[in-house]
């Protein structure tokens, strides 16, 4: 009964004598693993809590019946018997306490070891896991390249034996194989015995001066080795000064031009000082200017509207013209493509149109070919001017001579001549002449003319095609440039439109759109920069999350004024707002965009409050529902029962009264 009612107040507590012992053994690291007790009442829980110490050592708490607390507390009951033990004892319970004590840290470092060597076997298991499923992986796709590769083989096997002809050109290329191997190895032998010459030759060479030589040619090496160090040590010295004579001389430049820039930032000072008043006088004139101005924009809101009438006439003409781009530039992709066609088949005709003309005159007999030269120089003069006449008869002389005429030797030019060689050359062309008329196709030159008009009409459809190409350009041209002013028109439209609501919304901040190039603005884009009110500039994606809704807000108020769409749906714009810029946005919409719908997915009163009809979601039964409501009619029917119930009133005053 005791000991189960001492565990149960106590659990499993270890008594150490010291807290330095204590924590040793409860402490495992940062985990705390024993709940241990001290002699002096200091406990270190599980938990890793610590309590008990004191400056009072409490002791005589347990006390048997019938024995008096030193305290003061009385009772009734035998003494505690002393508990006293001989010294060998405790001698011997300290030695194996301590022996205890260096096997529980013999092995809790083993435990340790064994915690980090389980988990980098976990780690290793895991890994071997992934490589495992990797493997597996790469097994089926190689399963799959397995079979696919048989498929392939079965193709082409037979596509891969060798034929007759094959095999016995291999039989020949592996008998020279075995030639060329024999003369290399030849050649090997001859080259080892010359090598085995010229160590001979060198040997003799280096002894021929004997030991003074080498020790001359030693004392001339180690001269040399000094003389290139010195000279890099010097060449380093060198580029050493001149680096900081540059360093001084940049230092006396950067001192100069310090001393010009304070006095060009005095002046300034003494600048910007008069500006600054001149500007507090200018304040002024442009405080009344703006009165001006407000009174001219009242004037000039009659005139917007008929300007919007003439907008929309425009933007119907706009939209047709980008139909008509659209067309036109499909027909542009179809003549591109037909006029590539076309070149690609015209280079094709010329190639073969050239060597047709070669076969021609190589396959001609001397005659005919000289008869074809006269009638071609013959058209070229009649067709071509004076001038192209005169360079026809010069080719027609020139041809006729090389064809036609032989050259007029003197006597001692024609005694040198050698008549057995030209009679040899004329048998040799004779003979190549009679093997040229065994391979001539005779109706080569049919199929040349034929060519040759096909060639003509391929050039007059390349002719109609690129007339149309130019045309088809001018108009893209004239589009792309009518589309660019429109687009900057209206860019600079949305623009000033964009900073005069960024203001109104935040009440002081500023907005501008940019042109990342604006040479060609439809190829990087626009660059939206903001300045909230009391902040600096920055971009839309360095904003907080209520600004760039603000900020979004401008941008979509603007494009509205200047291409104003009839519907528009917005969902929780009010969710990173406060009261206020709500306030402010539901305004707006309600006054200025009365020509379009909004619908506004909102949890704010302040939405709620001036919408025109609110349409409310709900689920009964596990489906949706909606229900509309008019809130101008609940007013108005509000108001007349209000005014019922005070006529109700007056009437029953009025009688009580009578």
């Amino acid at each position: 009964m005791y000991k189960s009612a001492f565990y149960f107040a106590l659990r499993d507590t270890l008594v150490v004598d010291t807290l330095d012992d204590a924590t040793r053994i409860a402490y495992n690291g940062n985990k705390c693993e024993w709940r241990v007790v001290t002699l002096k009442g200091q406990l270190i829980d599980k938990a890793g809590t610590m309590s008990g110490g004191g400056k009072r050592v409490r002791k005589g708490g347990m006390l048997l019946s019938g024995q008096k607390s030193r305290l003061g507390g009385g009772g009734s009951g035998m003494p505690i018997a002393d508990v006293s033990m001989p010294k060998e004892e405790t001698e011997k319970l300290e030695q194996s306490i301590i022996k205890s004590s260096q096997e529980l840290k013999l092995t809790r470092e083993e435990k340790k070891e064994l915690k980090s060597c389980q988990a980098k076997l976990e780690k290793q298991v895991e890994n071997k896991q992934n490589e495992l499923e990797k493997k597996t992986l790469m097994v089926q796709s190689l399963e799959q390249q397995h079979v696919q590769i048989q498929e392939r083989i079965k193709i082409y096997e037979p596509k891969c034996k060798l034929s007759v002809e094959d095999s016995k050109k291999l039989k020949i290329l592996r008998q020279n194989a075995k030639e060329h191997e024999k003369l290399l190895e030849a050649a090997k032998q001859k080259a080892k015995k010359l090598e085995n010459v010229c160590e001979d030759v060198q040997q003799q060479i280096m002894n021929a001066g004997g030991e003074p030589l080498r020790n001359q040619k030693a004392k001339v090496e180690e001269a040399t080795k000094t003389c290139e160090q010195a000279s890099k040590e010097l060449s380093k010295a060198k580029l050493a000064c001149k680096g900081l004579l540059k360093k001084v001389e940049k230092a006396r430049n950067a001192f100069e031009e310090a001393n010009e820039e304070l006095k060009q930032l005095e002046r300034k000072k003494v600048e910007l000082e008069e500006s600054f008043k001149i500007i507090e006088d200018g304040a002024l004139e442009v405080i009344q200017a703006l009165e001006k101005v407000k009174a001219l924009e009242k004037d000039m809101s009659s005139k917007v509207s008929d300007m919007k009438k003439v907008y929309t006439q425009m933007r119907t003409e706009q939209n047709k013209f980008d139909k008509e781009l659209i067309d036109v530039e499909n027909e542009i992709d179809i003549c591109c493509d037909d006029l590539a066609k076309a070149e690609e088949r015209v280079s094709t005709w010329t190639k073969k149109e050239l060597e047709n003309k070669k076969l021609f005159h190589t396959f001609l007999p001397q005659g005919m070919e000289n008869k074809k030269v006269s009638e071609s120089n013959e058209n070229e003069s009649q067709d071509g001017s004076d001038s192209d006449s005169e360079s026809g008869i010069k080719k027609k002389n020139t041809k006729e001579e090389a064809f036609t005429s032989l050259p007029d030797l003197t006597t001692e030019e024609a005694k040198d001549i050698d008549l057995s060689k030209l009679r040899d050359k004329i048998r040799a062309l004779k003979e190549e002449v009679d093997k040229m008329k065994k391979n001539v196709n005779m109706g080569a030159i049919d199929e040349y003319l034929k060519r040759d008009s096909e060639y003509s009409l391929m050039v007059k459809d390349l002719e109609g095609a690129t007339l149309k190409r130019d045309e088809a350009r001018n108009a893209c041209d004239s589009l792309r440039k009518k589309r660019l002013d429109e687009f900057m028109s209206g860019f600079s439209v949305i623009t000033l439109k964009l900073k005069e609501m960024y203001q109104m919304i935040t009440m002081g901040g500023d907005a501008e759109l940019e042109l990342v190039d604006s040479l060609d603005p439809f190829s990087e884009g626009i660059v939206f920069s903001v300045r909230p009110p009391k902040k600096s500039w920055k971009n839309i994606a360095n904003l907080s999350g209520g600004e760039k809704t603000l900020s979004s807000l401008a941008l979509v108020f603007a494009l509205h004024h200047y291409n104003p769409t009839p519907l528009y749906v917005m969902d929780e714009i009010d969710a990173a707002l406060d009261y206020k810029n709500v306030s402010i946005v539901a305004n707006y919409i309600k006054e200025r965009t009365k020509n379009a719908q909004f619908i506004i997915i909102s949890l704010r009163n302040n939405m709620f409050e001036l919408a025109d009809r609110l349409v409310g979601i709900y689920k009964t039964e596990n489906a949706t529902k909606s229900i509309t409501i008019n809130p101008a009619k609940i007013m108005q029917k509000q108001n007349q029962l209000s005014k019922e119930h005070r006529d109700g009133d007056v009437l029953h005053d009025c009688t009580n009264t009578n």
